[in-house]
């Protein structure tokens, strides 16, 4: 019994972390939500930048423009932004995310860059969860006499 409820402990734990966790949403220049001290991947004059004042300057239009046949960039016309690669608009959430993996309607957010691991980690601890149920209702069946 204390294995399960550390099991589901654990399970609780990560959900809560995976939902409230930023999956990586990057901010419009007009939103005022750019966080400078967040490393932010840009490809500028074929070198890879990680400062967010790069990220976010007037040379990135200029670099854009110049990746555009090589898809190192896009650009979202809902968000108005360049976006790195990898990244995607997301309908439901109405924002950009980082390395979009998918929008989870079982979280009610998207699963991207900062918070992959949670949702990776509440996926095998609910996997687990299921194992130790099925454990104990096979045990207390059999101890039942029931087949």
């Amino acid at each position: 019994m204390p294995l399960y409820c550390l099991q589901l402990f654990f399970v609780y734990k990560e959900f809560v972390l995976c939902t409230y966790t930023d999956p990586g949403i990057i901010p419009n220049i007009q939103s005022n939500k750019i966080d400078y001290s967040r490393s932010y991947y840009v490809i500028q004059k074929d070198v890879i930048s990680y400062t967010a004042e790069m990220f976010f300057s007037n040379d990135k239009y200029q670099v854009a423009e110049m990746c555009a046949q090589s898809d190192l960039l896009s650009y979202c016309v809902t968000c108005q932004i360049i976006r790195p690669p990898r990244s995607f608009h997301c309908s439901t959430c109405g924002v950009c995310i980082e390395v979009h993996d998918h929008h989870c309607p079982v979280m009610g957010t998207c699963i991207g860059r900062r918070n992959i691991r949670h949702f990776i980690l509440f996926l095998l601890n609910a996997a687990a969860i299921c194992l130790v149920t099925a454990l104990i209702c096979y045990f207390y069946y059999k101890q039942q006499g029931f087949q």
